[in-house]
């Protein structure tokens, strides 16, 4: 899944208010909620394909492969129907349930435990996505993308939660690893958390970190364009 980019129109359509957190900090997970809507099924499909395919021969995992991708299609399959992510994680839920009791410890079983996270955070069930993404964290590399990316989901849910000290802490963990090329976004999320919570010297600092380390980023754009507005 990735980045998801928020255009500078979106981020900028009163400039007066470029700063304050109900206006923009929110706008970033709504986008965010809406890319994983929309593709966290086709992303979730890719992934159980290769585990099916790295595991064939492994009888445990094989299995769990196909009973997770029939629960990707019928989530898919109920958003393409018209419902809502809510609708749609609750229609997925008791097979989800049996997926986990059985396969819980296989590859698969994992990466259905993030499928169900996304599936939740998109349907705004924030603690259970936060538990289920906690669940999930150490099944992957440190250094690995996927970690990173469980990490801003779980910056999302923070927010949406307003546990705005641990939010902070999350997206300061992904702007450590650049690797994972979503720094610049978190450093851009954790000035408007301090922001939001009147801590305007740690805004200013994470803006400059920004400025300094990711000065083509479309992030780094926006803090430039704010002495403009």
């Amino acid at each position: 899944m990735g980045k998801y980019k928020v255009t500078r129109k979106q981020l900028l359509k009163e400039p007066d208010e470029f700063i304050t957190f109900s206006g923009k900090a929110i706008l970033f997970f709504k986008t965010h909620r809406k890319a994983l809507s929309v593709t966290v099924a086709v992303f979730f499909a890719a992934i159980v394909g290769l585990a099916a395919y790295r595991y064939l021969n492994t009888r445990w995992e094989n299995a769990a492969s196909l009973a997770a991708q029939e629960i990707v299609s019928r989530y898919e399959k109920a958003l393409t129907d018209g419902k809502s992510p809510a609708e749609a994680a609750t229609a997925i839920e008791p097979a989800m349930t049996d997926l986990l009791g059985r396969y819980g410890r296989q590859s698969a079983g994992h990466l259905g435990r993030l499928f169900y996270a996304d599936a939740k955070l998109a349907a705004g069930d924030y603690a259970e996505a936060m538990s289920l993404y906690q669940q999930t964290l150490g099944y992957f590399d440190a250094a690995s993308f996927f970690h990173f990316r469980i990490l801003e989901s779980m910056a999302q849910a923070h927010i949406a939660l307003k546990q705005y000290d641990q939010a902070a802490a999350v997206l300061q963990q992904i702007a450590d690893g650049t690797g994972a090329g979503m720094a610049d976004a978190a450093l851009f999320q954790m000035g408007l958390v301090f922001d939001a919570t009147g801590n305007t010297a740690r805004r200013d600092a994470a803006f400059k970190s920004l400025s300094e380390k990711y000065p083509e980023s479309q992030y780094a754009a926006l803090v430039a364009s704010r002495g403009k507005a």
